[in-house]
């Protein structure tokens, strides 16, 4: 089963959605009961002991770095904006532009952490196994022990992702970094306190939100 799904291309997996007798709305529960599935799988199957770990990494860290492509991007990119909010030297890897040449400085003193769901990229690939040919402390966050971003990876992160639709399920992804981000920001109280202040006065200076009254 889990070789079928690693392999399944995306017109099999929308033929797939096809073939189902659901409504509107029972595909939404569909969704939201294997959503509540994998966040349960994580709750009671979480490697305490990494994800401890991997916190202390992205609060000593000199640098960090942040890898994924496609679908996973979205996931990154709210990692990469939320974490420089409350430390500096976070850079977002996605293609060859933005930070690319950048990445060719890791080195022990960083961290990087990818993402990668079925079916696996081989960029991210490169890119994790770059960081850990490098030293760097490398993280991943996949599906499974056989993924091939294990084989690179100082930490591996194993979440329960089922396939919800075309796409990936990022929902459990989500919430490992949104726990990652919360840590972070408690562990580094003051500066975090400190650098969003200063944040929110530029937001307020450049009239970037709407005042609600």
């Amino acid at each position: 089963q889990k070789f079928l799904s690693e392999k399944i291309t995306v017109s099999r997996r929308i033929e797939t959605i096809s073939k189902t007798d659901f409504s509107e709305v029972e595909t939404l529960y569909d969704v939201l009961e294997k959503s509540i599935k994998d966040i349960n799988w994580i709750y009671n199957n979480i490697n305490e002991d990494s994800f401890t770990k991997i916190v202390n990494l992205l609060v000593n860290a000199e640098n960090i770095y942040l890898v994924g492509f496609r679908n996973s991007f979205s996931a990154i990119s709210f990692f990469g904006s939320s974490l420089s909010w409350i430390r500096d030297n976070v850079y977002v890897i996605n293609g060859i532009g933005g930070n690319f040449d950048q990445f060719s400085k890791i080195s022990s003193n960083d961290v990087l952490i990818s993402v990668s769901l079925p079916r696996y990229l081989k960029q991210t690939v490169k890119f994790q196994k770059f960081g850990y040919d490098s030293g760097a402390n490398t993280v991943c966050i996949t599906d499974t022990i056989t993924s091939p971003l294990v084989k690179y990876s100082t930490i591996p992160l194993i979440i329960k992702s089922e396939i919800l639709s075309f796409s990936d399920n990022l929902i459990p992804v989500m919430c490992l970094i949104t726990g990652m981000l919360n840590s972070v920001a408690r562990i580094n109280n003051k500066s975090t306190s400190k650098k969003v202040k200063s944040l929110e006065e530029f937001w307020n200076t450049m009239d970037l939100y709407d005042n609600i009254k």
